[in-house]
């Protein structure tokens, strides 16, 4: 029989015997196979024989056997201990450590121990025999996944208040899938197709199991699922003597709330992918442009389109007296949007999932470093090399003191440039990782002297021989990654075949360029500080000797950072010299090290430092010969300012470098000073966004973000660490501080214009204008005209 493996767990209701079980969905229906499993421990000991008669003796264990493994770079003789339970390893591990002996291995969750060992992963096909249940026997298939997805949504009738489970009933639910069926369930008559009227809150959580039983989604997705939807709909369920049975085995929503972190929730026999876990992601790593998180600002960020928006403090007033129809179309929308949003980005995450066999709930729910280490693992038992264990908390604390010089950053040369090439390393901390074998096996290791080693510039040696586990892991990874970009290139845009081909190397992407911080990520099991070291000192010699002979092949160099160098091409040349020069540096590289054409630009502008010596890192914009700006390091790329100021900024730009008219560029700039001055401006164009890092009542210094956050924290509003704030600054109060208001209780027209004038337009342009000879009464009054051609 032919199925996809949705996940795999343990049944935790059997305390006698460790039960495996496999959630797979087949034609006939989804179903549940169980298999009985050992799970495994290796004991570690100079001396085997004290550490056997502990275990002889061991409860729950079942077989003891010694095997050869690999612990860092030796191949040792270790003790292979299988268990009847899971719940024997924490006695077995002190008695054997009181032995002197060394526990490893014992942290793997036992559904993961179970696919490494069977090969299977989750989100596969696979081929398998069962009988009453029990599995026979089973075994991976290279075939496509498909999955059934939904994604559905409440609102909570909360008058001026947070909504509270223990209070506040459930009005509305609506539910999405892929099959195109949609509803909105609600206790109020709603003129649309799609609505169902019920009597009680209670018949809305009856329909919901209904829908969840009958439809039977193989993913379900929520926006902030775990912090709301779903603890708040198990909890009102509860209240009302009822249940949500929403697993495949019939049991209900699982919160998790491990380490005292934000809880998660899972599903048994569904992957519940809270999509807002995967956006935090994305805009953690800068793959999202969007300082709000809300559903309605990632639904246009991330698919350009809009949707009905709803403050969540008129929901009640839309449900009692305003326009519920509104309210429905909202609430669909809610899980529509969801759901298109889901549905971008699960093939990546379902990669994810395969390449660390690790089920879906949890791979959407990982940092980057925790998703290397799980492949990490995955590769360690394939080359069958003993994990190393946790770091205990006293490691991690000292692991956060060392500190190592980072990225090398060649000051730019400050002004406007013309035409400009760049430079960029391929994967530059992975290829050196791969290319120096860098481990922390290799690292400093006593097997081999100095002159069979690679020597980094921080003074760290790796041993050429045997191949680390990291760099052999990469090597597989960047290889199967070039080859999958190269077919993206016969491939149509906008196709599933392209989109899932796309997310298998964006999966491997992720892990090749998060590998070098795994190394310096303090709770990493494969923690080594001294290969952290030793590739960033590697990163400095390759760019710097980049840049020393593009000096000397005639290049004019503005600009060097981590892995790119900013080139100006010399009068009469043409941009065959630049590959040229490339074709010469990479013929010196070691592979796979290799340097591209990242392109070239027609002209750029680079900033001067604030203190007007030099000019500033990580700040400049570039238009290349299409006309497409590339902003780096300007408000118009920052989260924490408003929306007037981007705007201004950006269309600045466009006037310097697009056109060549820096007198247009004043003389836009005079007009928006005018604007703002008459007040009218849009409130949405002036709200500033900052997010509250800790507990309001700790804040000593009280900003401007604060003391919005007070004011509306005292209107009843929840504000808590995470939260983000848009505020305006208004005309009332004495200082900014206390003219900072909640966009919420802000009128149209209500905002300070000077504030606004010598505090967010004129910082976001002067710099700009600055270099082409402008200053502030320039713009406040308006002279000078001058061209590009007196500054190039």
């Amino acid at each position: 029989m032919r199925g996809v493996i949705i996940e795999a767990d343990h049944d935790r209701s059997n305390k006698e015997e460790t039960v495996i079980r496999l959630f797979i969905k087949t034609d006939n229906g989804p179903t549940i196979v169980s298999e009985k499993y050992r799970p495994y421990i290796y004991i570690l000991s100079d001396d085997m024989e004290p550490v056997e008669k502990i275990l002889q003796k061991a409860e729950g264990v079942v077989s003891v056997e010694k095997v050869e493994r690999y612990v860092r770079w030796e191949r040792k003789t270790v003790l292979l201990v299988r268990l009847k339970h899971q719940k024997y390893v924490q006695k077995i591990r002190k008695a054997v450590e009181k032995a002197g002996a060394e526990c490893r291995e014992h942290d793997i969750p036992v559904e993961r121990k179970y696919m490494y060992e069977k090969g299977v992963r989750p989100i596969t096909v696979v081929d398998f025999q069962a009988e009453n249940g029990e599995l026979r026997s089973i075994s991976p298939l290279e075939s496509k996944a498909f999955l059934r997805t939904a994604a559905f949504d409440l609102e909570v009738y909360a008058k001026d208040r947070v909504p509270d489970p223990r209070r506040d009933e459930i009005i509305m639910a609506s539910y999405v899938d892929s099959d195109g069926y949609k509803t909105v369930v609600t206790t109020k008559n709603v003129s649309l197709p799609f609505a169902k009227k019920v009597e009680t809150e209670a018949q809305i959580i009856s329909e919901l199991n209904r829908i969840i039983s009958e439809r039977d989604p193989d993913v379900i997705f929520t926006y902030n699922g775990d912090g709301f939807d779903l603890p708040y709909l198990k909890e009102r369920a509860h209240i009302l003597g009822m249940k949500i049975p929403w697993g495949r085995d019939g049991s209900e929503p699982r919160i998790h709330r491990a380490g005292g972190g934000n809880p998660s929730v899972s599903i048994a026999g569904r992957a519940h992918v809270d999509v807002f876990q995967i956006i935090q992601f994305m805009a953690a790593v800068g793959a999202i442009n969007t300082f709000k998180l809300d559903l309605e600002n990632v639904y246009r960020a991330v698919l350009g389109k809009e949707k009905i928006k709803i403050d969540h403090r008129d929901i009640a007033g839309e449900w009692s007296g305003g326009d519920v129809k509104k309210l429905a179309e909202y609430c669909l929308q809610d899980s529509e949007a969801c759901y298109e949003l889901g549905m971008e980005f699960l093939p990546l995450y379902e990669e994810l999932a395969r390449l660390t066999a690790t089920n879906l709930h949890n791979v959407v729910r990982m940092s980057t470093s925790q998703i290397v280490e799980w492949k990490l693992i995955l590769e360690a038992f394939k080359a069958k090399k003993v994990v190393p264990k946790k770091p205990k908390e006293e490691t991690v604390r000292r692991r956060m003191m060392n500190t190592y010089e980072g990225a090398f950053v060649k000051e730019p040369v400050p002004g406007l440039h013309e035409n400009i090439v760049v430079f960029d390393f391929r994967s530059l901390y992975p290829t050196i990782i791969i290319s120096h074998n860098v481990d922390p096996d290799t690292v400093n290791a006593p097997y081999c002297k100095k002159e069979e080693a690679y020597v980094s510039p921080a003074g760290h040696y790796f041993c050429k021989k045997p191949r680390g586990l990291l760099p052999r892991t990469l090597e597989d990874i960047l290889q199967e990654r070039f080859r999958l970009k190269d077919q993206l290139r016969n491939m149509e845009k906008g196709t599933m075949e392209y989109k899932v081909v796309f997310a298998k190397q964006q999966a491997l992407k992720i892990i090749a360029n998060s590998a070098y911080g795994y190394l310096g990520y303090a709770r990493a099991r494969w923690y080594s500080r001294e290969c952290a070291e030793a590739i960033t000192a590697w990163a400095r010699k390759y760019i710097r000797d980049v840049m020393r002979k593009a000096e000397e092949a005639g290049f004019k160099v503005i600009y060097g950072d981590t892995d790119s160098v900013f080139v100006v091409l010399p009068k009469g040349w043409d941009l065959s010299k630049a590959f040229e020069f490339l074709e010469k540096v990479n013929r010196e590289l070691p592979k796979p090290m290799s340097l591209e054409f990242d392109g070239y630009y027609v002209r750029g502008i680079f900033l001067t430092k604030r203190s007007g010596k030099g000019a500033a890192k990580k700040k400049y914009a570039l238009i290349d010969d299409k006309g497409n700006l590339k902003i780096t390091g300007m408000e118009y790329v920052r989260r924490d300012w408003a929306e007037i100021a981007k705007d201004v900024q950006k269309k600045v730009l466009e006037y310097v470098l697009k056109e060549g008219r820096p007198e247009k560029a004043v003389e836009y700039v005079r007009k928006v000073i005018d604007e703002v001055r008459k007040g009218s401006i849009p409130k949405e164009k002036l709200v500033i966004y900052t997010q509250i890092q800790k507990e309001l009542d700790r804040y000593e210094s009280k900003g401007p973000h604060v003391t919005a956050a007070l004011k509306a924290a005292r209107a009843g509003i929840k504000v808590e660490p995470g939260t983000i704030v848009g505020y305006v600054i208004t005309k009332r109060g004495k200082n900014i501080s206390e003219k900072a208001e909640l966009a919420a209780f802000v009128e149209e027209g209500d905002y300070d214009p000077e504030y606004y004038i010598n505090h967010q337009v004129l910082p976001a342009v002067m710099p700009i204008l600055e270099e082409l000879g402008y200053t502030e009464k320039d713009l406040k009054k308006g002279d000078a005209q001058k061209t590009l051609l007196d500054f190039t």
